[in-house]
């Protein structure tokens, strides 16, 4: 055998070996997955909380609830246990995308919103802007040119309800 070859034989063999390191390991999560899966299907809320906090000393779980019309709040902590009432900002980062996605699903079912309706029927668009629907910006086909911040006032002063926030300056990203 030529060295050439031994060298080619000995990739291939260590590639197989990797191979199927990476197959048994997918193998194991996926049983490991299917397991804790079948797991929280019977889990009640309380076991949920101690299962997530199980000894994490830094953790705050808020669980907002509203009931006829009172909006309530409790925190939790390690292992689940109650903590005082306290406000927590938290990054949400791509949650706001389903929380959009049911204010919009709210607001069309209540008849508030129509998702063919243009975007300038719910918040005033400079002149000249893209005009696009609801629906093209739910499915992200809106077509707006490259991610930019939008001029106005920081999250935490937003109104759900209210389109203050959402009035566009000269500074507006969009063409």
């Amino acid at each position: 055998m030529t060295e050439k070859a031994g060298n080619r034989r000995r990739l291939l063999i260590a590639a197989a070996i990797v191979l199927a390191s990476l197959l048994a390991a997918a193998a194991v999560f996926g049983l490991r997955h299917k397991e804790r899966m079948a797991q929280l299907e019977s889990m009640s809320f309380r076991d949920m909380l101690r299962y997530t906090a199980e000894g994490r000393d830094d953790i705050r779980i808020t669980v907002g609830t509203i009931r006829d019309g009172k909006a309530e709040y409790t925190v939790y902590g390690r292992d689940g246990e109650v903590l005082p009432d306290t406000v927590y900002e938290y990054e949400i980062g791509s949650l706001t995308k389903t929380v959009t996605g049911a204010l919009i699903c709210r607001a069309v079912s209540e008849g508030r919103m129509e998702l063919d309706a243009p975007v300038s029927r719910y918040i005033p668009l400079p002149e000249g802007t893209r005009d696009p629907t609801i629906v093209q910006l739910v499915t992200h086909i809106a077509l707006f040119p490259g991610k930019r911040s939008c001029p106005g006032p920081p999250v935490s002063e937003w109104r759900i309800g209210t389109t203050a926030s959402a009035t566009p300056t000269s500074a507006w990203p969009w063409p």
